[in-house]
């Protein structure tokens, strides 16, 4: 089969692209910086911003597989998350198999957080495209959170946080959620369904900060920053790089509320056996990897 992988360079997107590396799959990858393409990955300098060049990137494609967002992206998630990639939907329509989209657990049109609602709206407009689709609803992923935070706090001994209010986080490996997503293609099960992937496992930042310093063997000392300073970035960058500003507005409703789901299902029915976030961060530990 044809693959084309949109947003092959972010966390999740590596991870994806290194399980369908390993498949019999032809695979394409959008990226707005060069690469060098190889044996049966095939790199196409672009961005899905360039709504022009859409029906180009289509050609002789089986399976689209998007996990996009816009947050580092100049025109911002409602132009990547929202109206290109729904302009791309409808492009992809009568040409390819199967489109798979990998949105957030928390996308619904009545979120709060802008992001949210503009995943929730292209996850509906997928299910009215009429083509075969799956899409996947993440939490946090345990990769992310150990580069940005789970790293630095072994290393300098100090753990930020945004407020003083507790709240409790699910936490998934990428590797696991490339593996539903390789499971998932062209599968009869996987076809028209919205899957929750969810942990049972949710922690506190008590909880990180206890678990960091089994890690790292030293005490690890939890800080509370002021939420004003997210405020002030949110402010100061919403004119200038709109993403920046969507992913402040959405960490500053994460100072205040957890994001989880303990939905499990999805691994059983896939035949996936997931990696829980604790083994993730261990084995980045031992290698001290970002």
């Amino acid at each position: 089969m044809n693959i084309l992988l949109l947003g092959g360079t972010g966390t999740l997107g590596k991870a994806i692209l290194s399980k369908l590396a390993q498949t019999d799959h032809s695979i394409s990858v959008l990226s707005r910086n060069a690469r060098s393409s190889t044996e049966n990955i095939r790199w196409i300098t672009g961005d899905l911003a360039d709504e022009n060049e859409h029906q180009k990137w289509l050609k002789n494609q089986d399976i689209v597989i998007a996990s996009v967002h816009g947050f580092f992206h100049p025109k911002g998630t409602q132009k990547i998350d929202g109206d290109s990639l729904r302009k791309f939907m409808d492009r992809a329509r009568g040409k390819i198999k199967h489109f798979i989209y990998i949105s957030i657990c928390n996308a619904n049109l009545d979120s709060s957080v802008k992001v949210w609602r503009i995943k929730g709206e292209t996850e509906i407009h997928l299910r009215r495209s009429g083509m075969d689709y799956t899409i996947f609803k993440p939490p946090i992923f345990a990769e992310t959170w150990w580069k940005y935070s789970g790293k630095k706090a072994i290393e300098t001994g100090r753990f930020f946080r945004f407020g003083d209010l507790p709240s409790e986080n699910s936490y998934i490996s990428v590797e696991s959620i490339a593996e539903l997503v390789t499971k998932s293609i062209n599968n009869p099960i996987a076809r028209d369904r919205t899957f929750f992937i969810g942990s049972d496992q949710t922690y506190t930042d008590q909880d990180l900060v206890k678990l960091m310093e089994t890690f790292a063997n030293r005490s690890i000392r939890l800080i509370q920053l002021p939420k004003i300073l997210l405020h002030f970035g949110y402010y100061l960058t919403r004119w200038i790089r709109p993403g920046i500003s969507e992913f402040l507005e959405m960490m500053l409703w994460l100072t205040e509320h957890g994001i989880y789901t303990d939905d499990t299902k999805v691994f059983d029915l896939l035949g996936v056996y997931p990696l829980s976030a604790e083994s993730v961060w261990q084995a980045k530990q031992r290698t001290k990897a970002e």
